[in-house]
């Protein structure tokens, strides 16, 4: 196996006997001769209408499995519906647990459950709204702790939406529509 391929694997903590699977379930896709990338696109999308204040506005998965209000009121109030910093919230627990539940299960720690729950904090700056912080909460029963933290720490620095909330590059289709 190319020294690559052996690192591409290793960054994604996939093992020889996960790749075989990944590459027979049709999940991997072949990028170029000498490697395989596995390369999934998920959407979601959002429309508003009116003003920011007193618009409002839904958010839907592209999957189907989410559709939700959201407002002013629901971002900075305490209105019914949900909100950006929520998703965002939302995708970093789980994102974060998988990622852990993958460290322990190769590090031969066997586990019922993960717990994990994520707080965003948007704040006002002098440029206008930023998320400052999020905080990941994470608990698991019945194992060393040592080894626990340790993998707890490689999950945050490790899964894709913490590294993607590290700053990836957000590209932009701006187009107007005629009605």
């Amino acid at each position: 196996m190319p020294r690559r391929e052996r690192k591409f694997r290793a960054a994604l903590g996939w093992n020889e006997v996960r790749w075989p699977v990944l590459r027979e379930s049709g999940l991997v896709k072949a990028q170029v001769a000498t490697r395989e990338v596995l390369m999934v696109a998920q959407t979601a999308e959002a429309e508003w209408q009116g003003s920011l204040q007193q618009g409002a506005g839904v958010m839907r998965l592209g999957s189907g499995a989410f559709e939700e209000r959201y407002s002013f009121g629901t971002r900075f109030g305490d209105e019914k519906g949900t909100n950006p910093e929520e998703l965002i919230a939302a995708a970093h627990a789980g994102c974060f647990s998988m990622a852990l539940a993958l460290g322990m299960g190769q590090a031969g720690l066997a586990l019922r459950r993960i717990h994990t729950t994520a707080k965003a904090h948007i704040e006002r700056i002098a440029e206008g709204f930023n998320i400052t912080r999020i905080e990941l909460d994470t608990e698991v029963p019945g194992i060393d702790d040592a080894k626990f933290q340790e993998q707890a720490e490689t999950a945050k620095r490790n899964c894709p939406v913490s590294r993607a909330l590290a700053g990836p590059e957000i590209t932009l289709k701006a187009r107007l529509v005629r009605h």
